[in-house]
């Protein structure tokens, strides 16, 4: 069974070419032969790495593992795209496993999947907020 599933360095050969399709190919291989994740998952991180690799490209970013490209990318969708925070947590989850990806191939440093930080999610943040203190009163009042 060992046999049939790619080596490290086959899933890192093909990232050895640069092109988008290869760099998607081989992220796609290493989260299911290393990392053994789920068919959504791989699905979900897929989506948006591929949307990640068509900005770097469309804005002549040529390192796609660099904390400039990242941060440009969610600084983009922040702004223009007005991502939530909790969307922005997880886009910066997926670049993080995408950099994982290029570390483990020696397509950068380890230490800059540690670089990327996420936007904090308040844990109240969706909690509706209550009636002004006016509309209480007269509340009490009828």
């Amino acid at each position: 069974m060992t046999e049939l599933l790619p080596s490290k360095s086959d899933i890192c050969s093909n990232a050895e070419d640069s092109s988008t399709d290869m760099l998607l190919v081989g992220f796609e291989s290493y989260m299911v032969n290393e990392q053994g994740l789920s068919q959504g998952t791989i699905r979900g991180r897929m989506f948006m790495i591929h949307r990640y690799l068509k900005a770097c490209a469309e804005n002549a970013i040529i390192d796609v593992f660099s904390s400039y490209a990242a941060e440009e990318f969610l600084k983009f969708l922040r702004l223009k795209k007005r991502y939530s925070r909790r969307s922005l947590q997880y886009v910066t989850y997926c670049l993080r496993a995408f950099f994982r990806y290029g570390a483990s191939c020696g397509r950068c440093n380890k230490l800059l999947v540690d670089c990327l930080r996420s936007t904090r999610v308040y844990s109240l943040a969706s909690v509706p907020t209550g009636p002004n203190w006016s509309d209480v009163r007269r509340l009490i009042s009828e």
